[in-house]
């Protein structure tokens, strides 16, 4: 991290320095236009496109998405009250395993096996937040950003791409 900073610094120094070499040898009313451009530039930047982006970022992309947001914050929400109306009519807890007693291949749930809250859940069922993870299901794997697959050992080496196009020729 500190080499990158080192190297981006270094690339900025040296082009700062390579303008004002450029600019002590124009004349003084080059100078001076080249100031003024720089300032303008400056100025529109700061003032233009900064500004732009603010809004597009904090103001357009929020306001596209408040509705669907909505929309998720009233499901988890009656998810959760759901589960709170069925905890306050159950007059005795239900152990954790007769929770899910529809069993059949078609009702298979991925989270029972793959996700560790579930498992947590099964060994600490009188937790009130148990229920609620018990409730979850999908037939889906959660998906791991983490997996690299090396698929170097995949591809020909040395000359076999020429060899294998003159053949086809």
């Amino acid at each position: 991290k500190y080499f990158g900073y080192i190297i981006m610094f270094t690339v900025n120094a040296g082009m700062l320095f390579y303008v004002f070499l450029f600019a002590i040898q124009q004349n003084r009313h080059r100078q001076i236009a080249w100031i003024q451009s720089f300032f303008i530039w400056w100025l529109s930047e700061v003032l233009v496109m900064s500004t732009v982006v603010v809004f597009v970022i904090h103001y357009l992309v929020p306001l596209m998405v408040e509705k669907d947001v909505a929309k998720i914050k009233e499901k988890i929400l009656e998810t959760i009250e759901d589960c709170r109306n069925e905890m306050m009519l159950e007059s005795n807890i239900q152990p954790f395993e007769s929770m899910n007693c529809n069993k059949s291949p078609a009702s298979f749930n991925a989270a029972d096996y793959m996700f560790v809250s579930m498992r947590v859940a099964k060994h600490f069922p009188d937790l009130p937040v148990a229920k609620t993870i018990a409730r979850f299901k999908t037939p889906w794997p959660r998906q791991s950003y983490q997996h690299v697959v090396d698929e170097s050992r995949s591809y020909k080496h040395g000359l076999s791409y020429f060899f294998s196009s003159v053949t086809t020729i």
